[in-house]
């Protein structure tokens, strides 16, 4: 076996443009969409069990915006935006400019007991409507290209694929490749 063939991955880059019409999204009676409060970020475990607060309390201070999803009442998906300064996609050894006007969306996930019900999708059109409704023309979110669920989610909320980037892992550096 290649070890070193297993550290090759592909990021797949969407965007998705503002300026056009959206279409309202599917919401339940149940789904509770909503900005988290910074003094809520210890609750972010409801979701993910491996979050690292210190890191999420870091992401408010830099000015990021953490939008989440309740469901019965209870945590069940979060997304981060990031509207300026420079963002790093993670896993790609990239970073790229917030451009004035673009949002940059990641580190999403949900709860494995919400999984399934188009909360992800749901919460990213959430976050496009807001984000157009400001006068933001673009935003941006990626997946790595094996993650076929995030991506089918990304697609349903109205994201087009843009571009594929490759990258591969070295012990604990990402090296970006063409």
């Amino acid at each position: 076996m290649n070890l070193f063939a297993k550290r090759f991955q592909t990021t797949v880059l969407y965007r998705c443009d503002l300026t056009a019409h959206l279409a309202i999204p599917d919401i339940t009676p149940e789904i509770v969409i909503r900005k988290l409060d910074p003094g809520e970020v210890d609750n972010l475990v409801e979701v993910n069990k491996d979050v690292v607060v210190p890191l999420e309390i870091g992401k408010f201070e830099a000015g990021l915006q953490c939008y989440v999803a309740e469901l019965n009442n209870r945590l069940a998906h979060y997304s981060w935006v990031q509207e300026s300064g420079k963002h790093v996609l993670d896993g790609t050894g990239r970073i790229r400019p917030v451009q004035k006007g673009h949002i940059w969306v990641h580190a999403c996930f949900t709860a494995d007991r919400a999984r399934g019900r188009r909360i992800y999708p749901t919460v990213l059109r959430q976050i496009l409507d807001d984000y157009s409704a400001r006068g933001f023309t673009t935003a941006w979110i990626y997946a790595l290209e094996s993650n076929i669920a995030s991506r089918k989610g990304i697609c349903h909320a109205g994201f087009k694929a843009d571009s594929r980037l490759r990258s591969v892992l070295f012990r604990e550096f990402t090296i970006p490749l063409p």
